[in-house]
């Protein structure tokens, strides 16, 4: 299982999201009207690990989200340019977010 939600969106699963925090952590890029905190604070799983996520201001300006990338990858367009190589090769060896 690739831990995305399709039901929703595109959006990570319960069970992905407690995986991750647990395990790894979470750093998060606060975009101009994003709200992380209280997204955050009103996510049951995420409150429950907020010590396990990292806010960080976003430095230079990308429009570029998650969604718009996986968004792509399921309609078989390249998202090369638009991240590093090394998440490209990462999400083209794992083949994610390619729909089924």
């Amino acid at each position: 299982s690739s831990g995305i939600n399709a039901e929703y969106g595109g959006l990570w699963a319960d069970a992905a999201i407690e995986k991750i925090l647990t395990k790894h952590g979470l750093v998060v890029i606060n975009r101009p009207g994003s709200k992380p905190e209280e997204f955050i604070a009103g996510h049951e799983i995420c409150s429950k690990h907020a010590d396990s996520i990292l806010i960080a201001d976003e430095m230079i300006t990308n429009d570029v989200s998650s969604s718009i990338l996986r968004t792509l990858i399921a309609r078989g367009s390249s998202i090369r340019y638009l991240t590093v190589d090394a998440v490209c090769d990462y999400i083209a060896d794992n083949n994610l977010y390619k729909e089924e």
